[in-house]
């Protein structure tokens, strides 16, 4: 389960990584791909890996404060959330 969750993690990490940059290339009209003009899909794959990352804090303990930061992931990717369902830009 623990090392499942790792991995998942890893490979969110991975792809909001790849999103971030093609964001930012096509923000900035460097490369011009239509589905990253906006930030919506960076929010989406930043909202799971909060999610993901809070999971992967909680359930293998780390640190002194896990839970503290557990919930604070969770707290900062609903606020993604709502800003996303807002259409904040």
């Amino acid at each position: 389960m623990k090392r499942a969750i790792k991995l998942i993690l890893w490979a969110s990490m991975l792809v909001t990584i790849i999103i971030i940059v093609l964001t930012i290339l096509s923000t900035y009209s460097i490369h011009y791909i239509k589905f990253f003009q906006n930030y919506h899909p960076f929010q989406v794959s930043l909202f799971f890996t909060l999610i993901i990352w809070s999971l992967e804090i909680i359930i293998n303990k780390k640190g002194k404060n896990y839970i503290f930061y557990g919930i604070t992931f969770i707290v900062l990717a609903n606020l993604i959330f709502l800003f996303m369902l807002w259409g904040v830009k």
